[in-house]
């Protein structure tokens, strides 16, 4: 029995780091609720498992909020950014969609602009969370990322596809997700993607 409550257990490490990911996950919902914090909440996510993959131990609440403080105004105006292009995209869908089939060519470069725009967002605000650097120049970074290892981005978009398409095809499991979602689904999928994200990282410093 001893044995069994020794912090050394591998079962007990095993909650110990599923704990984490909870508090992880709370913490990051909580951040997220006055919207604006969304893209700096991510960034200080993928902050604490980017260390988490690289067995660093980190402090889970002490680092988010000091990456959060940290990134805060970077993060923000990224964010806004992104929330800019997203009404722009649904802007000109809603055009296009009352156009009907004539504007066919306008529909797939604006497909290909959405594809580009949202490979920029996977690694933008992980780009933020691991690399110093200029607002620009974190754009930029996620874009030539995201071309550089196109299999690894190719990959990121099925595993987020493969969500989404089950989210939309069978509501049936959406009680299942958002029950997921709230306990550890957000701090779980960004330690699988960190786990990607690490290794295109190494590459660069």
């Amino acid at each position: 029995m001893n044995r069994l409550f020794n912090m050394d257990n591998i079962v007990m490490q095993t909650l110990g780091k599923l704990f984490d990911l909870v508090v992880l996950n709370i913490v990051f919902i909580i951040s997220c609720i006055p919207v604006f914090t969304i893209g700096t909440s991510i960034s200080s996510l993928y902050t604490v498992t980017l260390k988490i993959v690289r067995k660093k131990e980190p402090y889970i609440i002490k680092g988010f909020f000091e990456a959060f403080r940290s990134n805060f105004r970077q993060s923000t105006i990224l964010w806004i950014f992104c929330l800019i292009m997203i009404c722009f995209l649904g802007y000109d869908y809603r055009i296009l969609n009352a156009q009907g089939s004539d504007f066919s060519i306008l529909r797939i470069l604006l497909i290909l602009i959405t594809l580009i725009l949202c490979a920029i967002f996977l690694y933008l605000f992980p780009v933020v969370s691991h690399f110093n650097s200029p607002t620009t120049k974190a754009l930029q970074n996620a874009l030539l990322l995201s071309i550089a290892h196109l299999p690894w981005t190719l990959l990121l978009f099925l595993y987020y596809g493969t969500i989404l398409y089950i989210l939309l095809h069978f509501p049936q499991v959406l009680g299942l997700f958002t029950l997921i979602g709230m306990f550890c689904g957000f701090s779980i999928s960004a330690l699988i993607t960190s786990l990607i994200y690490n290794h295109i990282f190494q590459n660069y410093e």
